[in-house]
């Protein structure tokens, strides 16, 4: 055993009490444009009333820096050379995740208000907030899915009236 060794596994216990997600690299997981349009987790309805407004707010931080680090790759992307064949894809799902991000920071603000108020105690109130928000995120999602399918759809059809074949001899 090490000396003082109790004092690190005090600190392991407390960041994970207060939320903190414990990841070997201390960088937030990845997370795509498709895990964008979904709810993100910040728990249950009981867990989030009975938790402290810290723990909330590391949560919060924790799921709105993945969707920024998503933000600032699709950046990247856009602005590197390397990636220029498919930058109008790339500037198309940084608007989707734009708006996603949106709706999420709008949802997260209302829950810290309603926490902050101890309002969030009600969970008739919460579960209306929660739907609310998990619609907002279905329609951006069916929007972004249905882009996608009209866009493949105008490529094959493009593909498919190509005139530009070699003509045999």
């Amino acid at each position: 055993m090490r000396e003082y060794s109790f004092l690190i596994e005090a600190l392991n216990n407390t960041n994970n009490s207060l939320g903190i997600p414990t990841n070997p690299n201390n960088q937030a997981k990845h997370i795509s444009v498709i895990g964008v349009l979904k709810p993100l987790s910040i728990g249950s309805i009981s867990k989030l009333i009975q938790c402290k407004p810290i723990e909330l707010t590391n949560k919060i931080n924790y799921q709105l820096n993945r969707v920024n680090t998503l933000i600032t790759d699709l950046q990247f992307k856009i602005s590197n050379p390397k990636y220029e064949k498919v930058k109008q894809n790339n500037e198309f799902e940084l608007r989707v995740v734009r708006s996603a991000y949106a709706i999420h920071r709008a949802y997260f603000t209302k829950l810290l208000y309603f926490k902050s108020r101890g309002i969030i105690k009600n969970p008739a109130k919460l579960e209306m907030l929660q739907s609310g928000y998990k619609r907002q995120l279905f329609l951006l999602s069916q929007n972004y899915k249905k882009s996608k399918l009209t866009s493949s759809m105008e490529i094959n059809r493009l593909k498919a009236n190509d005139d530009t074949q070699i003509p045999q001899d």
